[in-house]
């Protein structure tokens, strides 16, 4: 039963593939698994699930590790090699090992040029001077067969033949030269008698022979009548036949011709010779016409051997006569005048000035180059020096007038300086090329007695012209006032018409519109003014100007608190009392009538609330004072008075919004007017302003009620309890008077 067991065991582990190592029993082997049953156990198989994987197995190519060795592929690779041109064959320096062949790669490698795919072995050769079959032999066996030409005479020997693509030179499409070394010999060359086939025609010297003369005398010259025929020159004979005796070596071509009654030279002529050649002697000067000669042993009768008369015409011109100025050439030496001894004389001009000088002199009909006529040059090796130069400070008598320097163009006009600032005075000058003790180049000075003052010194603050320019220092817009920054009453030197008058102000102008017209100033604040000049008549007076509001230019002539006393019957809208007049902003929220409320003219006049303005032309240029004291007050329903302004009822009611009311408030009113000093009916029921909107809300129109503005009272009583001088309680200085109840604000009256 033992037995059975141990082989229920084996089977079991046979079942799964289990190993026993070799030679050890069951209970000493260690058991391994071999999962794909190829006798490997995983202790050795790389892959236990592959049988083709073990040990045992060969290596393939499949990037795999088939033989477990930890190499993958070893020794089983195939080599690749780049094919750039992909042509199917590629560079052997370029290599790649795969198992496949890769993209762009090829089996052969043997391309010799991989960047041209028409370029790989077995190729077509062309001609196109590359080795397009990769064969390292360029264009063979192909092109046209071209014959050796040595002797560059357009033919080639038969002997010697080459296949080329293109002719070049040393070789012709033509053969048939018979001597490839001689360019005189190739077919179609003309034959000659030189012993040779010049035509390679195979015969030597076809050509018809030449004439050679007999030369007996051996002068070099052949007797024309002694001839004979054939390709070389007899001994004894010659090309030419010029020999007019052949038996005298003294008489040939060559020969000098001599007085002998012979043609010694055999031009046909005898006795030709040229030392006996004479010239007619027309004019018995003893020279002759070259234009007449004979050739003669002896002279002829008026003929002489003499040639040199330039006029046979004329006894007195010959090369014996003398040249005068006559534009003749008197001695026939080619020149006319030249050195006429009834001539000018010239003067030497080295430096070519148009001056001469006594160095050298030349008697001549006409001047020469390089003379002058005169002899004025001072210095006739420097052109820039001649009477015609200008003279200049150079220690040198540039002009030749006999004086240097004195006279120079470039001299300088020396001035005086005295105190030695560098600027001088013209009370002393002196003119000299170089710098005088106490004199200097610059003029100008105002005072050279002090060093201080000069042109373009510091300006000064003692009233005095410091810097010479004609002005009193820091007076810049001469007005005679100096600036304040120099301890000056000028508030503004750069403008001439404003400076600081006599109480210490700066009036800019008559009015703020006056101000901001002419470009002083566009800012809101506090300016002076001067409404008739400065220092002249009133005084000037500092003045608020609001340059902005509705173009700007407004003058400020009197504030409202916003518990104002200035009601309708206050005193100050009609006298000349000032009021609080140092508060001159308009945000200081007092009671206050200003200078300009009497003095400030203007043709418009504003009200400003709390809440808004509202501005109105005036009938005529005012002022404020004058506005309110002149304009009676009274109704435009009687006619007693009241200076009323044009505006629908829309437009006046806008009077409510300055006064942050509704401008609907009083939309049932049958009476709206605005105006300067209204008071309807003058009874002491009416509601009454000095500058503003009144209205009735009522049926009667002479009972006004309400009024708002400045100096605005509203009626509000059964019976007359208050005289017409005196204010009611209901009554503000700036505001609205609703019958009894009052909307105190603060205010201003502007005039423009």
């Amino acid at each position: 039963m033992k037995t059975n067991s141990l082989l229920f065991m084996l089977l079991g582990f046979g079942c799964r593939s289990s190993y026993i190592e070799p030679g050890k029993n069951l209970n000493e082997s260690t058991i391994v698994s071999d999962a794909d049953n190829d006798g490997y156990g995983s202790d050795e198989d790389c892959d236990d699930q592959n049988d083709q994987i073990n040990p045992s197995v060969a290596e393939i190519c499949d990037g795999q590790d088939n033989n477990c060795n930890g190499i993958i592929d070893e020794e089983v690779e195939q080599i690749f090699y780049l094919d750039s041109d992909e042509d199917g064959y590629g560079l052997s320096t370029d290599v790649f090992y795969a198992c496949e062949l890769p993209s762009g790669y090829a089996q052969n490698g043997s391309d010799c040029n991989d960047l041209d795919d028409t370029i790989y072995p077995g190729a077509t050769e062309i001609c196109d001077g590359l080795d397009n079959d990769c064969n390292d032999i360029v264009d063979d066996d192909i092109g046209d067969w071209f014959y050796v030409d040595r002797d560059l005479d357009g033919y080639g020997s038969n002997d010697e033949q080459e296949r080329l693509c293109a002719p070049e030179e040393g070789y012709s499409d033509l053969s048939g030269d018979c001597d490839d070394l001689n360019n005189q010999v190739y077919p179609g060359a003309p034959e000659i008698c030189d012993g040779l086939d010049n035509d390679c025609d195979e015969t030597i010297d076809d050509v018809d022979e030449m004439t050679f003369y007999r030369d007996a005398d051996q002068d070099g010259y052949g007797n024309p009548y002694d001839t004979v025929q054939d390709c070389n020159v007899p001994e004894g004979y010659v090309f030419n036949s010029l020999d007019c005796d052949d038996l005298d070596t003294n008489i040939s071509p060559d020969a000098e011709e001599i007085c002998d009654g012979i043609d010694n030279n055999c031009d046909g002529n005898t006795d030709d010779v040229p030392d006996f050649i004479y010239y007619q002697d027309a004019d018995n000067d003893g020279y002759g016409n070259l234009s007449e000669a004979v050739a003669t042993c002896s002279a002829p009768s008026g003929y002489v051997s003499d040639a040199s008369d330039c006029d046979d015409s004329s006894s007195a011109i010959s090369p014996a006569a003398t040249e005068i100025c006559n534009t003749i050439d008197d001695n026939c030496d080619g020149n006319i005048d030249e050195d006429g001894y009834d001539g000018s004389l010239y003067y030497v001009d080295a430096d070519n000035d148009g001056y001469g000088s006594t160095t050298g002199t030349l008697l001549s009909c006409q001047q020469p180059s390089g003379y002058a006529s005169n002899d004025a040059d001072c210095d006739d090796y420097n052109n820039t020096i001649s009477p015609d130069a200008d003279e200049v400070c150079n220690l040198i008598d540039d002009n030749c007038d006999g004086v240097i320097d004195t006279d120079a163009i470039d001299i300088v006009l020396w001035y005086i300086d005295y105190d030695q600032d560098g600027y001088g005075t013209n009370t002393l000058t002196e003119l000299s090329c170089s710098q005088p003790t106490l004199f200097v180049e610059i003029d100008g000075d105002c005072d050279d007695a002090d060093e201080d003052i000069y042109p373009g010194a510091p300006e000064r603050c003692d009233g005095s012209d410091g810097n010479c320019d004609g002005q009193i220092d820091n007076d810049n817009d001469g007005d005679g006032y100096t600036d304040e920054s120099c301890g000056g009453t000028d508030c503004d030197d750069s403008n001439p018409t404003v400076f600081t008058d006599s109480n210490g102000l700066c009036p800019l102008g008559e009015s703020c519109i006056d101000i901001l017209n002419q470009g002083y100033a566009t800012a809101d604040g506090i300016y002076d003014l001067d409404v008739d000049g400065i220092d002249q008549g009133a005084d000037a007076f500092s003045a608020y100007c609001d340059m902005t509001t509705d173009g700007g230019g407004w003058t400020l002539g009197m504030q409202f608190s916003s518990s104002s006393n200035l009601t309708f019957n206050s005193p100050y809208w009609t006298n000349q009392t000032l009021l609080n007049e140092s508060l001159l902003s308009p945000s200081d929220g007092v009671d206050a009538k200003y200078q300009s409320f009497l003095d400030v003219e203007g043709d418009e006049i504003q009200g400003c609330l709390s809440n808004g303005c509202k501005s109105y032309p005036l009938p005529q240029t005012t002022t404020l004072l004058d506005l309110f004291s002149d304009t009676a007050i009274g109704s435009d329903t009687n006619g007693t008075g009241g200076l009323y302004f044009s505006e629908t009822d829309s437009e006046r009611r806008e009077w409510l919004s300055i006064q942050s009311l509704s401008a609907s408030y009083f939309s049932s009113a049958n009476y709206v007017r605005t105006g300067i000093n209204i008071d309807d009916d003058m009874s002491c029921y009416d509601a009454r302003v000095r500058f503003g909107l009144v209205l009735n809300n009522e049926g009667n129109v002479y009972t006004l009620n309400d009024a708002i503005g400045f100096g605005a009272s509203a009626y509000y009583s059964s019976s007359c309890d208050y005289a017409q001088n005196q204010d009611a309680p209901w009554s503000v200085g700036s505001g609205a008077a609703l019958a009894s109840t009052l909307y105190n604000s603060t205010g201003t009256i502007w005039i423009r």
